[in-house]
């Protein structure tokens, strides 16, 4: 079937990467085994067979419905299909429909945080989980295991849709300043919704920040740097 042609292709692509499993958001990876089937830790093998258990006539609403379809590794194997990379949002709507802001990818804005730490766990390469790191008593969204890497994120828009937030300016103010007093080597704030708050404090106060990275992620997942912690602003072009 088209569908399932369409999920293994983008299974392909997406090998090695970093998905989460949907009730206890633990993270995995597979590897695809042969041409019609993926391996999951070593112990599940998933083939095309299982994905269309899954599919057809929708797809369950939890892994113990997903299990009582006879399929291994289920909650893994649903994880995939939930998931935008492999199962988009166009095509997932008419097996699991569901809803979504401004049309987005984002279903709420507490959602913005999952999205934005696949995308960073890609670019980085290692696993970024919610911690407290030591010297700090705030708890941050990313903190690798070695505590390099420490970033927290930000999903804000500008008052009425055109006016300056101001304490949504002294909130990320406030992270600046808490990131700047840690010793690790990799810090950032990545945000989501409404470039123009980033991009208007950077304009005021970009200057001061030294050592804090800024990052932008839109609603298709790119990635964008807007602010490289070194003093000077970086080309949004």
């Amino acid at each position: 079937m088209q569908e399932i042609e369409h999920i293994f292709k983008n299974l392909r692509k997406h090998e090695g990467e970093i998905f989460y499993t949907i009730k206890e958001k633990r993270p995995f990876k597979y590897r695809m085994h042969k041409k019609d089937a993926i391996m999951v830790k070593e112990h599940f093998y998933i083939n095309k067979t299982h994905f269309e258990k899954l599919l057809f006539p929708s797809l369950p609403k939890s892994v113990k419905h997903a299990r009582e379809r006879g399929v291994p590794g289920a909650s893994y194997a649903l994880a995939l299909l939930n998931d935008e990379r492999i199962l988009p949002r166009k095509i997932n709507k008419k097996h699991h429909p569901k809803p979504s802001i401004s049309g987005g990818i984002f279903e709420r804005a507490g959602k913005f945080e999952a999205f934005a730490r696949r995308v960073l766990e890609n670019k980085y390469g290692v696993y970024l989980l919610p911690g407290k790191p030591k010297f700090s008593a705030k708890i941050f969204d990313f903190v690798s295991e070695d505590e390099e890497i420490i970033g927290d994120a930000k999903y804000f828009t500008m008052v009425r849709g055109k006016n300056t937030p101001p304490a949504k300016y002294s909130v990320i103010a406030e992270h600046v300043w808490l990131l700047e007093k840690l010793p690790a080597k990799e810090k950032f704030l990545v945000f989501g919704n409404d470039r123009r708050v980033p991009e208007t404090w950077l304009e005021k106060y970009g200057h001061l920040v030294d050592g804090i990275k800024f990052y932008f992620i839109d609603e298709d997942g790119e990635l964008s740097l807007l602010y490289d912690g070194k003093n000077r602003r970086k080309s949004t072009t």
